[in-house]
């Protein structure tokens, strides 16, 4: 056992009985909408793929499933349990033997998703907990056409830009998280339309910036477009692009702020934190 891991088994508890911020980690090859909102938290310090020395370390976290041995490995040496966020739906490259042995890597984890949707496409226990979005100022009135993102499928996010470009001009290309919340606010809010690739909280984010959305799944949201393939992509996009409706856009983006209560959802991330922290560790 490290030194780091012994100092941190000591003063877990201490930590949270004097009411102290409980310090993540959150490892993930790249920081996607919900590591920005979590780092934005004001009762916990979400520290994103960062060396943490001298720091009593609560809980390691990561919202990528599939690549989890740096997770693994952050766990084992500071022995500290483990959150995983499931953020979407298996993906078409995973085959059943490549679920079966995330699920059977995953399995002294705690898995949560923010969707009932996602929990009932993978075959792996996890908890629903809704998640938090922030107040946005989603009022411009002079939007650009369309952008791309993704959190995960950037080379196919470049693919789909560059054909998308040849009829959309204006069409922009966001797969770089590494900004602040209000940048990928402003980033977002100057388009109509949000074409997702990957990502639940990349589908809300977009709704509460005004954009129409045009996705993979819906999530059980009747409003978002879906597509199977290349001529049904081309058809929502067209629709979105045909019905894009500010005014109506922006009175459903305040009742997601509502619906989706940032406060309500920290308490919740903290209280899980707290929770998890004080459970043996078991890697």
């Amino acid at each position: 056992m490290s030194i780091q891991a012994i100092y941190n088994t000591i003063n877990k508890k201490a930590q949270i009985s004097l009411g102290l911020k409980q310090n993540v980690i959150c490892l993930t090859e790249k920081p996607t909408i919900y590591e920005v909102i979590l780092s934005g938290l004001n009762k916990t310090n979400v520290f994103i793929n960062q060396a943490c020395p001298g720091l009593d370390l609560s809980l390691c976290l990561t919202s990528d499933p599939v690549n989890t041995k740096t997770f693994f490995d952050t766990m084992l040496y500071n022995r500290i349990n483990g959150l995983v966020v499931f953020g979407d739906h298996p993906g078409q490259q995973l085959k059943k033997e490549d679920i079966a042995i995330i699920k059977h890597r995953l399995a002294r984890c705690h898995n949560i998703t923010h969707s009932e949707s996602i929990k009932n496409s993978w075959p792996i226990d996890m908890d629903v907990c809704s998640v938090g979005i922030p107040s946005v100022s989603a009022t411009s009135n002079s939007r650009n056409s369309l952008v791309v993102m993704s959190s995960h499928n950037i080379n196919q996010a470049k693919i789909i830009h560059k054909q998308i470009l040849e009829v959309i001009p204006d069409a922009g290309l966001l797969i770089d998280f590494n900004t602040s919340l209000d940048n990928l606010t402003a980033i977002v809010c100057d388009y109509k339309v949000c074409l997702n690739l990957d990502n639940y909280i990349n589908v809300i984010f977009a709704m509460a910036c005004g954009c129409s959305v045009v996705s993979r799944h819906n999530y059980g949201y009747n409003n978002v477009l879906t597509f199977r393939d290349s001529p049904s992509l081309n058809q929502s996009i067209s629709d979105s692009l045909k019905y894009f409706d500010l005014e109506k856009n922006l009175r459903h983006a305040e009742q997601l702020v509502l619906r989706y209560d940032i406060e309500t959802f920290e308490q919740t991330f903290a209280d899980m934190i707290s929770k998890l922290s004080q459970e043996p560790f078991l890697l």
